[in-house]
């Protein structure tokens, strides 16, 4: 079924986040970039961040961070928009939100 297999592509890439939640948590908040970083740590911050949303099963949280992080990710930066969207569309997928022609 494609749903199922939606599904597994997500909670596997959801497993990668299990040891990286407290490197994340701490480090970032301490040194304040989640409030006041640039575009590029705030793009990559929030890339994580939505990571950790799906680990969490917060998939709102999650579509909104890496919304985020595509929009403001650097025009030249193919490979990191391929990275987020890696993670975007399942989430999205997952909410039920299917591609539109546009």
């Amino acid at each position: 079924m494609p749903g199922n297999s939606a599904r597994l592509r997500v909670v596997t890439l959801a497993h990668d986040n299990v040891f990286s939640k407290n490197l994340i948590d701490r480090p970032v908040e301490s040194r304040g970039i989640h409030e006041s970083g640039s575009i590029g740590e705030m793009v990559t911050y929030r890339y994580y961040v939505g990571r950790l949303n799906m680990f969490e099963d917060q998939y709102d949280l999650a579509e909104k961070n890496f919304d985020y992080a595509l929009r403001h990710c650097h025009k030249s930066a193919s490979a990191n928009k391929k990275r987020i969207l890696n993670y975007l569309v399942p989430v999205k997928l997952l909410r039920g939100r299917l591609p539109t022609i546009k």
